[in-house]
């Protein structure tokens, strides 16, 4: 399994090529979840975009998540120095 998955604290993503794939993929680790007796909520299936780790992941890239820079880019400039 640990060739279409990673696994981050309560975090499971599949990833895959082909839908067909994906659905054998989702059948094999609900398999293993309920014979280990983990509950799980699936709350995207076939999804082409995900957040994970802070970066947007999509097909065809890895980008930062752009809410998040554009805060970056919009917090003001510190007014006085600590030192």
């Amino acid at each position: 399994m640990g060739k279409f998955l990673v696994v981050y604290f309560d975090d499971i993503h599949i990833y895959i090529i082909s839908h067909k794939q994906h659905l054998d993929h989702l059948h094999q680790v609900c398999s293993v979840l309920r014979k280990e007796e983990f509950v799980h909520q699936p709350k995207e299936v076939l999804s082409t975009q995900v957040q994970f780790l802070r970066f947007v992941v999509s097909i065809d890239r890895v980008s930062a998540d752009p809410k998040k820079v554009r805060a970056i880019e919009e917090r003001p400039s510190p007014r006085s120095s600590m030192m």
